[in-house]
């Protein structure tokens, strides 16, 4: 709750785990689902995002991925 600031205190309910995503974005609008949309600051939203998973001796040894 500190990214959001005092002023936007109890604006959003977290619930789960929450990432904060800071990026430069090539424009302004964004299409989705065939509709352009305006940027603007404090839009929330979802992202979808793969990852993967690993131990730590295959982060350590990235070749242990391949056996």
């Amino acid at each position: 709750m500190r990214y959001l600031g005092r002023d936007r205190e109890g604006a959003l309910a977290l619930n789960g785990p929450v990432v904060v995503v800071v990026t430069v974005l090539p424009s302004d609008t964004f299409v989705a689902d065939g509709t352009e949309y305006r940027v603007y600051d404090g839009m929330q939203g979802t992202l979808e995002a793969k990852v993967r998973s690993a131990t730590l001796l295959e982060t350590l040894v990235p070749a242990l991925q391949h056996l």
